[in-house]
């Protein structure tokens, strides 16, 4: 089967820097999509469109193909008292409201009494590389479209039933 929208494409990648470090490697336990409902990024489906498993290619992303431009506007400080009281670590996560824009910020320094917050992708200004090999495509099945995701290993949201 070749990769075409409502395909599950699970694959091997490595995204590097443009320097060459390894930013992220999937070898170890593959990644996956659905081609054509926006989970991966547009160069990459565009890439991988009609391909077959052991298809292999490398892929230089400039930022705005990847995870965009850094965005100073998006760091910004917070007094230490917003948290009220919550343990913070350097490296957090987490949406803060359900009304706003799906952000993910993270934690990015803690200073005395202010926590400064970066909503920016770690890799938003990067040029970025992608090693890619696919390795298996097959449809997508009713509830992977539904959820819209990938379901491995028997991962069926039973508990949504």
């Amino acid at each position: 089967m070749t990769v075409k929208d409502g395909a599950v494409v699970i694959f091997n990648c490595i995204i590097k820097d443009a320097e060459g470090e390894v930013l992220e490697d999937s070898t170890a336990g593959p990644a996956s999509y659905i081609q054509g409902i926006g989970m991966a990024l547009p160069a990459i489906e565009n890439a991988l469109a009609g391909k077959e498993p052991g298809f292999e290619t490398t892929i230089s992303l400039e930022p705005e193909m990847a995870f965009g431009p850094y965005n100073e506007e998006m760091v910004f400080s917070v007094p230490i008292e917003e948290f009220e009281g919550q343990e913070l670590a350097v490296g957090m996560e987490f949406l803060p409201d359900e009304d706003m824009e799906q952000i993910v910020w993270r934690v990015s320094s803690i200073e005395d009494d202010t926590v400064v917050l970066n909503g920016n992708h770690p890799y938003a200004g990067m040029t970025l590389i992608f090693e890619i090999k696919i390795l298996e495509v097959r449809e997508a099945t009713p509830k992977e479209l539904e959820h819209g995701h990938v379901h491995l290993h028997g991962d069926e949201h039973e508990e949504d039933e």
